[in-house]
């Protein structure tokens, strides 16, 4: 099939905007991304790989040099992750599904919120609690082995506390595997899946927001250096004055990231999903 036949599966156009297409077909994340890591191999400094490469994209390789052949391989490259970006956000829900389910435990153990969401729903916060607690019991366990014991041992008798700390290694290995089994219990019985997809809906009501609030902030960042510069007499504003009238509002932007922290992990989890998925798909297709 050619590159454009399987990229252009992934969209549609309404309205004159692009959107993600709206049928679902696990073939199109798998086409997809076989197709996206052949045509980033070819070696377009060879005849047989132009050749090749012409062949996959349908280029012809006698109209353009070989600086554009790479241009427009980029550009089918990022236009491509882009598009399949936007297709699995559509799709978020089906994709997660193709996800085993002891992958979608680690996806939810990994993307897990750092604290309970306010307002959320009353188990989906008690899953959160389970799975932090584990990540805090396991980094100790890792970064200062010898606090955890001696926390532990506080409550334990003279002789099984000092039995503790001879077979040290042992029982911190135990503690490790039991603090990720709790997890990875809670996870399971709440639902991996279910948990993924409410976890994503939360880190993109962040972003949303995060976006709606950056426009509003950028465009008053540009009404003032606009007006600074009407006011500057025709000169280039300086550094200084374009930090000061910049001060409050890069702050402002600062603070706005802050608050919604928990955008930054939207892109992570819905690759995670789609790597995850994609191998799926592509072992169940082979077997």
């Amino acid at each position: 099939m050619a590159l454009d036949t399987i990229l252009g599966s992934l969209t549609t156009i309404e309205q004159g905007k692009k959107v993600a297409s709206p049928k679902y077909r696990p073939e199109n994340l798998t086409d997809t991304a076989t197709g996206l890591d052949k045509l980033e191999k070819f070696d377009l400094t060879t005849t047989a790989g132009i050749r090749d490469y012409a062949s996959f994209t349908g280029d012809n390789p006698s109209e353009h040099s070989t600086r554009m052949l790479d241009n427009r391989r980029d550009a089918r490259l990022n236009g491509g992750q882009e598009d399949l970006s936007l297709y699995v956000d559509k799709h978020f829900y089906s994709v997660t599904k193709e996800v085993k389910e002891p992958d979608q435990i680690n996806i939810g153990y990994k993307s897990c919120p750092t604290e309970k969401i306010e307002g959320g729903n009353r188990k989906y916060n008690e899953v959160i609690e389970v799975v932090e607690t584990s990540k805090k019991t396991r980094e100790t366990i890792a970064n200062t082995p010898e606090t955890f014991i001696a926390e532990t041992i506080k409550n334990e008798s003279k002789v099984m506390g000092s039995y503790i700390v001879r077979f040290a290694d042992h029982f911190l290995r135990i503690e490790d595997e039991e603090a990720q089994e709790r997890a990875s219990l809670a996870l399971f019985h709440y639902g991996a899946g279910e948990f993924i997809t409410t976890t994503r809906n939360y880190f993109k009501e962040h972003a949303d927001a995060l976006s709606t609030a950056k426009e509003s902030l950028e465009e008053k960042i540009k009404l003032r250096i606009d007006m600074a510069k009407k006011n500057n007499k025709g000169k280039i504003l300086s550094a200084i004055k374009t930090a000061d009238i910049l001060s409050g509002l890069t702050q402002e932007m600062k603070d706005l990231h802050e608050k919604h922290a928990a955008a930054a992990n939207l892109t992570p989890l819905t690759q995670d999903v789609a790597t995850y998925a994609i191998r799926t798909i592509a072992e169940r297709a082979a077997a």
